[in-house]
């Protein structure tokens, strides 16, 4: 894709009044002109996008280019401003979820609605159980569920409870929610984002083989692998705005990026742990770990872990989901009691019994579950970030508004947060620009060991690329960083070494320069 051809896309777009575009009768669903404005924010302006029957058609852009909203106007769930929606060629008005389910039309939004402790075959039909005299029919719930399950490749117990299933398999029960509905056209919003690799490939067949059928998929996704595995063509959103529609083959990774952000993003290169200016004085006094975990065992969530984390150094977290890594983290950051072991920072033995005492003792972490565990969704963006940060904001225990405030409009700059101001409320933020808020705090003072756990779930590819500088440069100051992820290309480029997790316990250890995608995974499931 060109200059010329971009900017062309991109005037042809930004005209006040455009004319709107015909339909082609075998589209199933076509949207043209659609438009969204909240207060302050242009969400979506003018947009088009035509869904044909047995495609996977994906959208794309940074945090806040209108991806969600556009999926959400498909499924019912907001009403846009302007434009209108054509399903089989006719138009329609989807005012409710249920609306878009008459016409065929179901979504699987990433925080999956499902209720955990009903059954798999409750949580399938929940939207029409089948029932008889007025009670539900265990009966007639299984002989629902089952050939949805059979064609998702599951063979499960449909009376199970939903809880007792990992994530993989609750991701297929949503999309067989879709299935039991006769669902035409299927928006997935990142459905990888907290799967494992088996779960991922296992749910690449699922879509292939509904596709097979002529059933269309909307494919909300930042992972490019995602993309180019799945998606037969890509519409790439920028500021609400449309910049292109396109084969998903003829787009390269690169060229891609550049259409989401406007310009030629300069890729992440990671800088290996730093070596000490004066060696021979380094060789004379041995550096003492920022972290050293020694022994740390919790009943029935991981056993016998011992790792450390030195001055300037990134060491990488893997393993497959359930594997321990999250519940090691937040035991060692005093969220999680632990029954035996300890924990050593700057080569002093501290017992942290709660985040609050991790703080003051040079630690900060950033958890996996960015609204229920590090934001308060109804303060604004300048109050989430300076949470920690009393120290700056306040002198003799008076806080200073304006110091607060200076503090915020700055991370707001640097971070690329988009957002009209810092008294913006988080809650109405995307969740990529949520999470630069969370790692926001990690830069209001110099913490010896930092903690990150999934930084980049949900973040598209010039916000990861932010991230993993971010990251970076902590290191360089002469922190220690534990990263742990999922995203297997995620710990190869941003760390030194790679610990691997399975079923509670630390299996491996290698060099990241070294290791390789399928030696971790073969550590992890083994």
């Amino acid at each position: 894709m060109s200059d010329s051809e971009l900017s062309m896309t991109e005037r042809v777009d930004d005209r006040a009044a455009r004319p709107e575009a015909s339909v082609d009768p075998a589209a199933v669903v076509a949207l043209r002109n659609i438009s969204k404005r909240y207060p302050g924010v242009l969400a979506l302006s003018e947009v088009d996008f035509t869904l044909y029957p047995g495609t996977v058609h994906a959208i794309s852009g940074e945090n806040g280019a209108g991806k969600s909203t556009l999926s959400k106007v498909l499924s019912g769930l907001i009403q846009p401003d302007g434009g209108r929606i054509y399903v089989d060629s006719q138009p329609v008005t989807i005012a409710t979820p249920s609306d878009a389910r008459r016409l065929g039309i179901s979504a699987v939004p990433q925080e999956l609605s499902l209720v955990p402790d009903l059954s798999v075959a409750e949580n399938i039909g929940v939207i029409s159980l089948p029932s008889r005299g007025g009670f539900v029919s265990r009966r007639a719930l299984r002989e629902q569920a089952e050939p949805v399950l059979h064609s998702l490749g599951l063979t499960i117990d449909p009376l199970s409870r939903l809880a007792d299933h990992s994530p993989g398999v609750q991701q297929l029960v949503m999309i067989g929610r879709s299935l039991v509905h006769k669902a035409r056209v299927i928006i997935l919003d990142e459905p990888t984002a907290a799967l494992t690799e088996p779960e991922v490939e296992h749910l690449f067949a699922v879509v292939e083989n509904e596709r097979a059928t002529g059933t269309a998929f909307v494919l909300v996704s930042h992972r490019f692998q995602d993309l180019t595995r799945l998606a037969d063509t890509v519409t790439v959103l920028r500021d609400g705005r449309h910049v292109t529609t396109s084969p998903m083959a003829e787009l390269s990774h690169d060229e891609m990026v550049r259409a989401m952000v406007g310009r030629t993003v300069e890729r992440f290169v990671h800088d290996a742990q730093a070596v000490p200016a004066d060696t021979a004085e380094a060789e004379s006094k041995p550096s003492v770990p920022r972290l050293s975990v020694r022994s740390l065992s919790s009943a029935g969530k991981f056993d016998d872990i011992s790792f450390e984390v030195n001055s300037g150094e990134i060491v990488g977290l893997g393993g497959l989901l359930g594997a321990g890594r999250t519940e090691v983290a937040r035991a060692v950051f005093g969220v999680d009691n632990f029954s035996s072991g300890a924990v050593f920072i700057d080569g002093k033995k501290t017992r942290i019994t709660n985040p609050r005492k991790a703080i003051r003792s040079g630690m900060m972490m950033v958890p996996e579950e960015r609204k229920s565990q590090a934001l308060v969704l109804d303060m604004s963006i300048r109050q989430n970030l300076t949470s920690s940060g009393t120290r700056l904001i306040s002198r003799g225990g008076w806080l200073r508004p304006r110091k607060e405030r200076d503090i915020s409009v700055e991370l707001i700059r640097e971070l690329g947060i988009k957002a009209t101001g810092p008294e913006v409320l988080v809650g109405t933020l995307s969740g990529g620009n949520q999470q630069k808020v969370v790692i926001g705090r990690c830069f209001l003072d110099d913490f010896s060991i930092y903690i990150f756990d999934e930084p980049t779930r949900g973040v598209d590819i010039n916000a990861k690329f932010q991230i993993y500088r971010l990251i970076n440069s902590l290191a360089k100051k002469g922190a220690g960083v534990l990263l742990i992820s999922s995203e297997l290309p995620e710990l190869l480029a941003v760390a030194d070494r790679i610990l691997v997790m399975r079923e509670g316990r630390l299996v491996a250890e290698m060099p990241a320069d070294t290791a390789t995608e399928e030696q971790i995974l073969s550590s992890a499931m083994v």
